[in-house]
C-alpha cells in the first residue's frame, strides 16, 4: 500500500514548515495574521491547477461544501499561528491531532467508515501521545489558553478533513483541492483587507521575512498534495491518523536544533521534560503501527 508511506511522508514534511512557522513568527514576521496571509501563494497554485489540469464540475452544494472546507482549514492555520506565539512548537502542533478522535466520529456517522477494535485503540493511544505531548509537568496539568485554541483549530480541521473525503468521491483530487483552496481565498480576502498597511509594510521594509514566508509556503503545498493524495486512496481516518506522527518529526527536529542551533529555535531540554516527550513519542509510534497494520 502506497498512502500509509505518502501519510507518513506528509507528516514528515509539515513537521519542516512547523519549525520554519515557529522560527518566522517569534523572529521574522511576528504578526500571526501576515504569516497566515501568506497562504495566498497556495491559492494561486490553486488558479494554475485550472490551468494546466482543468477542473471537475460538482454541484451548487458540493462546491459550497469545498469552499466550508477551505474556510475552516485557514482559520484552523491563523488559530494555530496565535497559538504558536503562546507556547514551544513541541507542544502546540500536537494539540492539533486531537482531530484525529473528531475526525473518525465524524467519518462514522458520515462516511460509514468503521474499523477494528486495535485500530481504534490505535486512535486512542495516539490521543494519549499528542496530550503527553502538551503537557509540562505531571503534576496538574493546566489547560492553556494555547491549548484551548488549538482544541477548536482540531475541530476545525475535522470538519475540513472529512468534507474533503466526501468530495473526493465526486471529483479528482486535484479539483478537490482547488476547490478548498479557492475557499481558503474567502477567508483571507478580508483578513488581508484589514491588514492592508501592515502587508504593504512587510513587502517595502522585510524581505527577509517575505521570502521565508514564500518558501514556507511552497513546502506547506507539497504537504497539501501529498496529504490529498493519500486521503484519496485511503481511508480519511487512517490517513489522518498516520499524519498525527507530525508532533514525533517536529519534536525530533526541534530538539536537535535547540540543542545544536538554539538562536534558531529555543526548546526546554530538561530531563523531566524530555522523559514526557519520549514517552509520548513511543505512544505515537505504537498507536502508527496499530492504525496502519
Amino acid at each position: 500500500m502506497l498512502w500509509p508511506i505518502v501519510a507518513v511522508l506528509c507528516a514528515a514534511v509539515f513537521a519542516v514548515t512547523n519549525i520554519l512557522d515557529k522560527y518566522t513568527i517569534t523572529k521574522l514576521v511576528k504578526d500571526p495574521s501576515l504569516n497566515v496571509l501568506a497562504q495566498f501563494l497556495i491559492v494561486l497554485f490553486a488558479v494554475s491547477i485550472v490551468l494546466i489540469h482543468g477542473l471537475q464540475s460538482l454541484s451548487t452544494i458540493n462546491i459550497m461544501l469545498g469552499l466550508i472546507a477551505g474556510i475552516l482549514d485557514s482559520a484552523a492555520i491563523f488559530i494555530y499561528f496565535n497559538a504558536a506565539k503562546l507556547d514551544e512548537i513541541s507542544r502546540v502542533l500536537p494539540m492539533w491531532y486531537l482531530d484525529t478522535i473528531f475526525i473518525a466520529i465524524l467519518a462514522l456517522f458520515f462516511l460509514n467508515e468503521v474499523f477494528s477494535i486495535s485500530t481504534y485503540m490505535g486512535i486512542v493511544l495516539m490521543l494519549i501521545g499528542v496530550t503527553l505531548i502538551s503537557i509540562k509537568k505531571l503534576e496538574r496539568p493546566k489547560f492553556s489558553r494555547a491549548m484551548a485554541l488549538m482544541l477548536l483549530a482540531s475541530i476545525f480541521t475535522a470538519i475540513a478533513a472529512v468534507i474533503t473525503k466526501y468530495l473526493l468521491g465526486y471529483a479528482d483530487y486535484l479539483s478537490v483541492l482547488t476547490y478548498v483552496l479557492f475557499g481558503y481565498a474567502l477567508f483571507l480576502l478580508p483578513l488581508f483587507y484589514l491588514n492592508f498597511e501592515k502587508v504593504k509594510l512587510l513587502i517595502e521594509k522585510n524581505r527577509r521575512g517575505l521570502v521565508m514566508l514564500i518558501f514556507k509556503e511552497g513546502i506547506t503545498t507539497f504537504a497539501t498534495l501529498l496529504y490529498i493524495f493519500a486521503a484519496s486512496v485511503g481511508p480519511v481516518t487512517l490517513v489522518n491518523a498516520l499524519t498525527s506522527t507530525q508532533p514525533l518529526f517536529v519534536l525530533v527536529f526541534a530538539t536537535l536544533i535547540s540543542a545544536i542551533y538554539p538562536k534558531f529555535l529555543k526548546e526546554e531540554l530538561k530531563g523531566s521534560n524530555l522523559i514526557l516527550k519520549f514517552i509520548a513519542v513511543i505512544l505515537i509510534i505504537v498507536s502508527a503501527y496499530l492504525i496502519a497494520v
